[in-house]
């Protein structure tokens, strides 16, 4: 434990060293105050130019700036895997007490914890579409999974950071998935359910009894996920 605590620390004093991994932080903040303070004159420029009235759709937009935690602290982290790979940071942990298994399970669920929290973050300070802590939390746990699962999926399928970049802006993609079934409501759009992003936006804006259903779904497609990708990652890199 002391060991993770201090590879923590030096994380913590190489993100204070770094204006990008800085930014990265306290994006969340940024979030859920543009949403809080921004969105409503928005509202009010659409509602009085195209009597369009935004505010209905309060709910899917929080859902997707949500979704943008763990979209930007897994590729964050998918980065920073890359750039230890080519420096073959994971070889000289492997003979420390921290052990190389140590070092991967501290690279894959520091931007998970991160994230859990962050999204809690990004809830209370949106303050436009009521929520209730308990009922966020199976919600904020699918969020805290997608940014390790992110993450390993640049590092399994990049080979250095120009692969990396091009890898992230596919997985951005991932972000859109909510967007069919919200626009069309046609079933064929449960499709999009494979990819776990789809997950915690739906439920987010869920509000009938088959939320508690929605909730185990979305957290199977999530470990599912996430152990087909740690199987592929660790048999790449053993």
């Amino acid at each position: 434990m002391k060991r993770v605590a201090a590879l923590a620390v030096q994380d913590a004093r190489n993100i204070i060293k770094d204006p990008i991994l800085v930014i990265a932080i306290c994006f969340p903040f940024i979030l859920g105050l543009t949403a809080r303070f921004v969105l409503p004159v928005i509202q009010s420029w659409v509602l009085g130019t195209f009597q369009f009235d935004l505010s209905n759709h309060y709910p899917f937009i929080i859902s997707l700036l949500l979704l943008m935690t763990p979209l930007w602290m897994g590729v964050l982290m998918g980065f920073i895997l890359l750039d230890e790979k080519d420096e073959a940071v994971d070889l000289y942990f492997a003979v420390t007490p921290l052990t190389k298994s140590g070092y991967f399970m501290f690279r894959v669920f520091s931007p998970a914890v991160l994230t859990f929290f962050l999204s809690y973050i990004v809830i209370m300070l949106q303050g436009l579409v009521p929520w209730h802590v308990i009922n966020f939390f199976p919600i904020a746990v699918m969020l805290a999974l997608e940014a390790p699962l992110l993450s390993l999926i640049m590092v399994t399928v990049a080979s250095n950071k120009v692969e990396g970049l091009a890898i992230s802006k596919v997985l951005t993609l991932m972000f859109f998935t909510p967007v069919p079934p919200y626009i069309f409501h046609n079933s064929w759009t449960m499709l999009f359910g494979i990819v776990p992003f789809y997950w915690p936006a739906i439920i987010f804006m869920e509000d009938s009894n088959r939320v508690a259903l929605l909730y185990a779904i979305g957290l199977l497609v999530h470990i599912i996920w996430l152990n087909i990708v740690m199987k592929k990652y660790l048999t790449r890199v053993s």
